[in-house]
């Protein structure tokens, strides 16, 4: 097996929780007396926390927040995310059927998300990845997040494996980042962005869908440079 430690970003890449953060930014935006943004403007400024959203948000619909306006508007935002997180998520096609195949073969897999832990761990749960993950680390453990490699780097010492028989599955630029800054290779599945952007922003492999986990850690799946 050319990777035998698979370490998967959680939001964009096995789960999908645009739906249910554009519904709790709205109304956060609505309870500021702002407008709606679309799901595809959340989409792009989702890969850095929920402050960082709030503020591109605000930025988009009316003048910049002052830091305590912000902070209490994201207080009222984490509120609504995680009233609809489980109803408005959803688990992409294929993925318990990609880490059971994963397991069975006797890769070992993790999450690295930047979600806080109560968030975090109530999707894996719901959606029953736990049973397959030997760890999760997530935002809110006293590391820099992501792309900063030191999440990473820590699940590389828990796993004690080296950082050549380790992959980062993500779904976006920060996460091509944080594993080329962890000196580990970058696999994007983002079907929806396309082959050529996930080339650009610095993939060493894309997966047409996350079905193809199980080819990447036994080096079927070809790399960028071969």
């Amino acid at each position: 097996m050319r990777y035998s430690s698979i370490i998967l970003d959680l939001d964009g890449t096995l789960v999908d929780t645009s739906r249910a953060l554009t519904r709790g930014l709205n109304e956060t935006l609505a309870h500021l007396g702002r407008r709606h943004v679309s799901e595809e403007q959340v989409r792009r400024h989702a890969n850095h926390g929920l402050r960082a959203l709030l503020r591109a948000a605000c930025h988009l619909t009316g003048r910049a927040l002052s830091d305590a306006e912000l902070n209490a508007g994201l207080v009222h935002f984490r509120a609504r995310y995680d009233h609809w997180l489980l109803d408005l998520s959803t688990l992409h096609d294929g993925a318990i059927e990609a880490m059971q195949t994963l397991q069975d073969a006797g890769a070992r897999q993790s999450v690295l998300t930047n979600k806080p832990a109560a968030p975090a761990l109530r999707l894996v749960q719901t959606f029953g990845l736990d049973r397959f993950l030997d760890f999760v680390v997530t935002g809110d453990m006293g590391l820099p997040h992501k792309p900063d490699p030191s999440g990473l780097l820590l699940l590389l010492d828990k796993l004690d494996t080296d950082p050549a028989h380790a992959v980062f599955v993500g779904s976006s630029r920060v996460d091509a980042r944080t594993a080329s800054n962890a000196g580990v290779r970058a696999a994007l599945c983002n079907p929806s962005a396309g082959r050529a952007r996930l080339l650009a922003i610095g993939a060493d492999y894309v997966l047409d869908d996350i079905s193809q986990l199980l080819p990447l850690a036994t080096g079927q799946l070809s790399a960028v440079d071969g």
